[in-house]
């Protein structure tokens, strides 16, 4: 088979529940893997503000999935998403074509592993700062 690479990031209403958002997610993953379709990253970005207001909103919730698939994967993914009533926008995006489904899936793990110790690296940055804070500094000398 195959396999193409896209990526879909959709943003939700900001006051969805996370049940909410958990169902929706699944709903997504079960559509990739009934199309034989393999999810490299899944993140969820939070809620963040609009850059305009969409359907009187100016904050939404934005989710992000990189995954490959054959093509008509793409068109039975975004047909759901059109029906979902709790959705402001959605984009995809193909990557690339004709792709090696373990090197992109050794890629992705890579990917997440430096995105994992950047975020530890900050924790101790912050960490530190904080240390700092809580020093007791005279400027006596």
């Amino acid at each position: 088979m195959i396999y193409t690479e896209y990526e879909t990031i959709y943003i939700l209403k900001p006051e969805v529940p996370e049940d909410i958002v958990r169902t929706l997610n699944e709903k997504v993953d079960g559509i990739i893997g009934r199309y034989e379709g393999h999810i490299l990253i899944r993140d969820d970005w939070g809620k963040r503000k609009l850059a305009y207001p969409i359907q009187k909103n100016s904050k939404g919730h934005y989710l992000y999935v990189n995954y490959l698939g054959p093509s008509d994967l793409v068109l039975e993914v975004e047909r759901n998403l059109r029906i979902e009533e709790n959705l402001l926008r959605f984009l995809t995006v193909k990557l690339s074509e004709d792709v090696d489904v373990e090197t992109k899936q050794q890629e992705a793990k890579e990917r997440i592993a430096r995105k994992a110790q950047a975020a530890a690296e900050r924790e101790s940055d912050d960490d530190y700062d904080d240390d700092l804070d809580d020093m007791d500094m005279d400027d006596d000398g």
